[in-house]
């Protein structure tokens, strides 16, 4: 039986059971066709009227992406299209601001952190707390 070769034509490979080489026997046992290929299956996208393929829990990326962000594949991201800054009617740029209103928000977020670490530094100076060790935005204390 070792001279024998899988029964499927163009297979050289050694007979393992019912005369079938291992890979083939294995194609049998799981799905009854020892030529059955997955990745000749392609499964759709479980959302109505999406076509791609899916990829992951029935759904395509982009749905499994809102699903995993949202909670439900159909949740479309809210879109601003322009400064939430009342009265301000310039285009979006980032985090709902436009472009200088984002600026100013961005400079007074660094001013303020570098002035609450100041602070923080100067409190400790007075004190008889011994600083471990200081970090830009904690200050880690013994």
């Amino acid at each position: 039986m070792m001279n024998d070769f899988c029964k499927i034509d163009g297979c050289n490979k050694p007979v393992k059971a019912k005369g079938m080489c291992s890979m083939h026997h294995q194609r049998w046992w799981r799905n009854g066709d020892p030529e059955f290929l997955k990745r000749d299956i392609k499964k759709v996208c479980k959302v109505d009227n999406c076509t791609s393929d899916a990829k992951c829990k029935g759904y395509c990326t982009v749905h499994y992406a809102r699903w995993r962000k949202y909670g439900d594949p159909n949740q479309v991201r809210k879109v601003i299209k322009t400064c939430t800054i009342e009265g301000c009617n310039r285009s979006h740029r980032a985090r709902g601001l436009c472009a200088s209103h984002y600026q100013t928000w961005a400079r007074r977020k660094k001013a303020s952190s570098k002035q609450e670490y100041s602070e923080a530094l100067n409190r400790l100076r007075s004190s008889s707390w011994q600083p471990v060790r200081l970090l830009r935005s904690k200050i880690h204390l013994r």
